[in-house]
């Protein structure tokens, strides 16, 4: 359950490969953080109503497609406002799904 430690861990890279400046980029991380904590509180209420199965398929199938668009982005050499979109919708995706059920998975098993 840590692949969306690439996205954090290489933040400065992905976002200097995508055409921004140093400063950008620090706004981009700041955005990228941000993100996280909203959608980790839009999770809150959202584990118990979707259940731990679909939420745990949804965000699969969403981080699937948001890596493979951010590397078709890179593959088309596609730069600037749309890597930053993909970027946090991986971040969302994961936030508001995998993340939350993980621990509710981890803490309170199921029956």
């Amino acid at each position: 359950m840590r692949q969306i430690n690439v996205i954090f861990n290489y933040a400065e890279e992905i976002f200097r490969a995508a055409g921004y400046d140093i400063s950008s980029v620090v706004k981009d991380i700041a955005w990228t953080g941000s993100v996280n904590l909203v959608f980790t509180f839009i999770a809150l209420g959202v584990v118990d109503r979707g259940g731990r199965r679909p939420l745990m398929l949804f965000g699969s199938a969403g981080l699937a497609i948001a890596y493979a668009v951010l590397g078709l982005c890179y593959f088309r050499h596609v730069t600037g406002v749309a890597v930053l979109v993909v970027v946090l919708a991986a971040i969302a995706c994961y936030s508001m799904s995998l993340l939350p059920v993980t621990w509710v998975v981890i803490f309170l098993p199921a029956g």
